[in-house]
């Protein structure tokens, strides 16, 4: 049971935002929170299949010690020590991040994924908690106004990311689904003020949507097809995305677009047993986006927004496509 209170946290922070993300904004935009449901009704059916392959233990299967097991010949203190680094991690790349946002004004976007190709180049074995860490420091300064704050959101982090380890293997946004639990989880401890911003005019959001599709598409290729790893490939492309976009289309703009494109690489970050193609990342990026847009007014400036979106947009995509093929194999069988 080490791993359900990262599971719980995880579950909660994300059904929070998309439930925010959806039915609450019907009555500002009927027409998308229409769209949104959908998606809704998918992550509903995506988190009950996680839950089952995360707590039932199928016959001949042996329980795992923590959220690795053990291995032949590995000591259980050894176990322990790994996920002690892990958490370490994510609170220093926390720390760091929000540094580099906050003092040196480095976009959210980049000072991330510099942290994450950082991590996937330098200390391989911790990359994934590193960039775990870093959307902690996304947070923004005028809620988490001090490194205390930050610091409380990377240690309530560190522990949800080393609880659910073991679950949602391979699902994109996961990483940043534990960080947003800790951001959120901080923000509740010490009254943090949670924002948001006005939803965009039809010619941003289209823009937000096809750069959330074209983030998730090239991410998977970087990572899958060409076998460079989920943390490199979306650190890679939101380093490029934080330099360029920004630049094309202005701060104010740029500055959503480049999120967007962010957002969609963490869905991008699936393994090819859950997304199998890039048409399939597309999808998700296509719903990160729809997502993105209607989060936009909604709990604000907590670290791991993007990616946690991309995570419930991506099980809301494996429960649809999940439900849709039961439902045909029931038809076939009639």
């Amino acid at each position: 049971m080490f791993r359900a209170p990262g599971f719980a946290a995880v579950a909660a922070a994300t059904v929070t935002l998309m439930y925010r993300a959806g039915l609450m904004a019907w009555p500002t935009v009927p027409l998308l929170a229409a769209l949104k449901l959908p998606l809704l009704a998918g992550l509903v059916v995506g988190l009950a299949l996680e839950a089952k392959a995360a707590f039932v233990i199928s016959p001949g299967e042996a329980p795992s010690v923590g959220s690795r097991g053990v291995a032949a010949g590995a000591a259980v203190g050894d176990i322990a020590d790994a996920e002690f680094a892990d958490a370490a991690a994510v609170l220093a790349s926390a720390l760091i991040g929000y540094l580099a946002i906050a003092r040196l004004g480095l976009n959210a976007v980049l000072a991330s994924s510099l942290l994450g190709l950082a991590g996937a180049l330098l200390l391989p074995k911790r990359a994934v908690a590193i960039y775990c860490g870093s959307f902690a420091g996304m947070a923004a300064p005028a809620a988490f106004e001090t490194m205390p704050s930050v610091a409380l959101s990377g240690v309530i982090a560190g522990v949800f990311y080393v609880s659910c380890k073991p679950c949602f293997p391979g699902v994109g946004g996961r990483l940043g689904a534990a960080a947003y639990a800790g951001s959120l989880g901080s923000s509740l401890l010490l009254g943090a003020r949670l924002t948001g911003d006005e939803l965009p005019g039809l010619g941003l959001g289209l823009g937000i949507l096809a750069y959330a599709i074209l983030g998730s598409a090239l991410t998977w290729t970087v990572s899958v097809r060409l076998g460079r790893g989920a943390v490199m490939a979306s650190a890679f492309w939101g380093a490029v995305a934080g330099a360029v976009i920004p630049a094309l289309h202005g701060p104010v703009a740029g500055s959503l677009l480049d999120a967007a494109f962010f957002c969609g690489s963490f869905a991008g970050m699936s393994s090819a047993a859950r997304l199998r193609n890039e048409a399939e990342a597309g999808v998700a990026g296509a719903f990160c986006g729809l997502s993105f847009i209607l989060a936009l007014p909604w709990l604000g400036g907590a670290g791991g927004k993007l990616g946690t979106l991309a995570f419930g947009s991506t099980l809301a995509y494996l429960g649809l496509r999940e439900t849709v093929r039961r439902a045909l194999s029931r038809l076939r069988k009639t």
